[in-house]
């Protein structure tokens, strides 16, 4: 048997338990289906935006604003570690849990947004980025739209559409706060250039362009999560471990953006011409020799000490 939220929670707690039960079993009752997490983080962030008190651990990242996982009831269950593929679930089906709250005005406002939005998915995330601390945020929105769009493009003719793109991507990058995100200075120009360069070639490829903005675009997400401005309610300790994976993450998508830009490269060879891109391409042509030398000298030497077979 379940004690009271009362006294089980403080007052901060209460309401955030109970509006993340509402928001799921609000859902359930108008599709007959649990919210995935996508509908479930933009409906927790609209309806943070309207009640002061919910205090909402949230953060701006790759699919926009979304909650702090480990700092949300315990009673909420998700299936699937990533945003976009997981259901959210409470696992208390029981309004009596939260009889002391019944009747609270926060009922009304989760009501009135699951009815908005519980068809109208685009929408709810165009509302959600409306809110967005960056113009860059938004603008990204839009050419995300453009990476769909012609995935989806069947029925269309595919190079009018990927020429209707070209202002897109220019001026999504034009929007980039590179003031306050110092820290990426070489990467954006890196892909800037790149991407201004490939737009005046005839050639150009839209899915290489796709990549190399979704991996910047993920690079920028793991700073941005860090920036005061992008997150509220966030524990020193999820901080910690942020910034501690910070390195490690960064690595992975320059090194993923690098090799996009090499592809390209043994393609057309003027990209050299561009000092940014020269670096980075010096760059990582070095550290995959490091590597490969160091997987070398590994195999080298467990050949040269492992035991012999038995007689």
């Amino acid at each position: 048997m379940y004690r009271s939220v009362s006294e089980q929670l403080s007052i901060d707690d209460k309401l955030l338990h109970y509006s993340s039960y509402l928001v799921v079993k609000k859902y359930e009752e108008l599709t007959e289906n649990k919210p995935n997490g996508v509908f479930f983080n933009k409906i927790m962030s609209l309806l943070n935006k309207k009640n002061n008190n919910l205090k909402l651990p949230h953060y701006w990242y790759r699919y926009g604003d979304q909650v702090c996982r480990q700092k949300m009831p315990s009673e909420l269950y998700w299936n699937h570690a990533e945003l976009d593929q997981t259901t959210v679930d409470f696992k208390i089906d029981s309004k009596n849990y939260f009889k002391e709250l019944d009747g609270h005005p926060i009922e009304e406002d989760v009501q009135e947004l699951v009815e908005k939005y519980h068809d109208d998915f685009e929408k709810l995330i165009d509302d959600v980025y409306s809110y967005a601390p960056y113009e860059f945020q938004k603008r990204f929105l839009e050419l995300r739209k453009t990476f769909y769009g012609i995935s989806n493009a069947y029925n269309w003719d595919k190079e009018s559409y990927k020429e209707l793109s070209k202002p897109i991507f220019s001026d999504t990058y034009d929007k980039f706060p590179i003031d306050e995100f110092k820290e990426l200075k070489d990467e954006y120009n890196l892909v800037k250039v790149f991407i201004e360069t490939r737009l005046e070639s005839e050639d150009w490829k839209f899915k290489i362009l796709e990549k190399i903005s979704k991996h910047f675009w993920f690079l920028f997400c793991y700073h941005l999560r860090l920036n005061p401005k992008a997150r509220e309610n966030i524990p020193s300790e999820v901080l910690h471990y942020w910034e501690e994976k910070l390195p490690i993450d960064e690595d992975r998508h320059k090194k993923s953006i690098a090799d996009i830009i090499i592809k390209s490269i043994e393609k057309d060879e003027s990209l050299l011409e561009k000092e940014v891109i020269k670096n980075f391409y010096e760059w990582r042509k070095k550290n995959k020799e490091e590597t490969k030398k160091l997987i070398d000298d590994f195999v080298e030497s467990y050949n040269e000490n492992k035991p012999p077979n038995p007689a």
